[in-house]
């Protein structure tokens, strides 16, 4: 490939980004700010904070809970609203605080059934469905995957869970209150067709910022029909 190629390539692909960025509500249309309606004065005195999609802090550990409840509590906190993951790392022990990085992907499931163990704890899903980074479906888990299986350790002389794995694990149900549809667009091998992705994000004020971390992160799938998206460590 020519310098001259090279450059002009660079540049197509720099203003496909700057397009993509600027357009960002545009090209999000399905979670766009409404147009039209009537003016509503609202008391904030009155706001309802719990409900759907407002306001939930989980409850950290307690003292002297068994492994079981270490783990139920953990999932639990996965259920904080908005989405946040702090609470939940105190059911980990330091290493596993270290090693855990639910931004890597969702898992979601209908329900699950009953957790038992004593230095490992599993607990089997029903209906669960992965989910990758940006918040795109992957696949739904066979029954040999679906089943979450958690070593636990005592640390402090309180039961702690020592790995746990690399996605936030919630309820079907809470993540469709809480995330909402909307769609990244990528160019095309030729660089001159945008191609939507359909993608899950947080609602309300991580949703500008999930958008365009995912748009960052280019598209995953290397078979993808769309042009992999330039990051500050080189190409995808």
């Amino acid at each position: 490939m020519s310098h001259a190629y090279a450059a002009a390539s660079r540049a197509r692909r720099a203003v496909g980004a700057l397009v993509l960025l600027l357009g960002l509500g545009v090209l999000t249309a399905c979670v766009q700010m409404p147009t039209q309606g009537p003016l509503v004065r609202v008391d904030p005195q009155t706001t309802d904070e719990d409900d759907a999609g407002g306001f939930y802090d989980p409850r950290p550990p307690v003292g002297g809970a068994d492994p079981e409840e270490i783990v139920l509590g953990f999932l639990e906190a996965m259920k904080a609203t908005p989405v946040k993951t702090s609470v939940a790392s105190e059911f980990l022990t330091e290493r596993a605080q270290r090693a855990w990085s639910p931004e890597k992907g969702t898992i979601t499931y209908s329900d699950f059934g009953p957790a038992v163990g004593l230095t490992r704890v599993r607990v089997p899903l029903v209906e669960a469905h992965r989910y990758d980074h940006r918040g795109a479906w992957q696949r739904r888990l066979p029954a040999g995957q679906a089943t979450l299986s958690f070593p636990m350790v005592i640390e402090g002389e309180e039961w702690r869970i020592d790995a746990a794995p690399d996605a936030l694990v919630v309820p079907e149900s809470w993540f469709a209150d809480g995330f909402q549809p909307a769609s990244l667009y990528f160019l095309d091998p030729s660089g001159t067709l945008l191609v939507p992705e359909p993608v899950h994000v947080p609602g309300g004020d991580q949703m500008a910022t999930a958008l365009v971390r995912g748009l960052l992160a280019g598209a995953p799938d290397p078979r993808s029909p769309v042009a992999p998206c330039r990051r500050a460590d080189g190409w995808r």
